[in-house]
């Protein structure tokens, strides 16, 4: 029983601190799991519909506003997508958040969209409001997603405006901040700045919202900047999402690994 018993808590403990690991073992989970989750959300979603319709009123207004403008002029992430949407070749693929963590330092999101929704690995998923994670696994019906708050995770990032760019990291201790890195010191940054996506990856198309600037002060190097940033999404209260297909993006990553070839 004692080696039964160690045997589990090491599996436990390779499965909580690998990110690949807990990416495959919530991949399998949630294939077998998915409609308890689904169920579970839809309680939770039952006492809470005052606040969700509110919330959904909210973002049709911004996404009307969408149409009204035909611009991409907000820091809704709807809006920066595209500008206007319709010149990106890109498809918009709406999900509901049916498991979610915050309190561990490789968190996890299932939500209620897989393969027969043409969704796959890689895939880009935002919010109302900015940037959520990036795909890791997907079932027939459920997907993993990696959120922005897991230690794993890096997307590049960079100051609207002054476009100076680095990676936004999460240091696994409060969810609602993370750091943007490898901006120097002789870069003007001061608080309330738009942090936005740069583009650079394969996976997040350029201005998608990441956050704001909360504070700035000078690293012990002496070289770069610390960026405190607080994200945009509140992930103990993100419901719905969108995962985004971007159409073009087998055609970029063979092109630049072609060059890698090369080079």
């Amino acid at each position: 029983m004692l080696f039964l018993l160690l045997e589990l808590f090491s599996l436990l403990l390779v499965v909580e601190k690998n990110s690949y690991q807990s990416a495959k073992f919530y991949s399998w989970s949630v294939a077998s799991m998915g409609n308890l989750y689904e169920k579970q959300s839809e309680l939770t979603d039952f006492f809470s519909l005052k606040e969700t319709n509110e919330e959904l009123v909210r973002e049709n207004a911004s996404l009307k506003e969408i149409l009204i403008k035909g611009s991409s002029d907000s820091s809704i992430a709807m809006l920066s997508l595209g500008d206007p949407l319709a010149e990106k070749n890109i498809d918009i693929i709406p999900a509901k958040v049916v498991k979610g963590m915050v309190n561990h330092q490789y968190n996890l999101l299932t939500i209620n969209v897989g393969s027969a929704d043409s969704v796959a690995a890689d895939m880009a998923v935002v919010g109302p409001v900015g940037v959520v994670g990036v795909i890791v696994s997907v079932s027939r019906h459920y997907a993993m997603v990696m959120p922005l708050i897991n230690v794993d995770y890096r997307v590049s990032s960079k100051l609207k405006g002054s476009n100076y760019f680095g990676a936004l990291r999460w240091d696994g201790r409060d969810y609602r901040y993370a750091y943007l890195d490898g901006i120097e010191q002789h870069v003007q940054v001061a608080e309330g700045d738009t942090i936005v996506t740069s583009g650079y990856g394969a996976t997040f198309q350029e201005g998608v919202m990441v956050g704001t600037v909360a504070s700035v002060c000078p690293g012990k190097e002496g070289v770069f900047h610390i960026v405190k940033v607080q994200m945009s999404t509140d992930f103990k209260r993100v419901s719905y999402v969108y995962v985004v297909r971007n159409n073009d993006r087998d055609e970029r990553i063979e092109l630049e690994n072609e060059n890698k070839i090369n080079n």
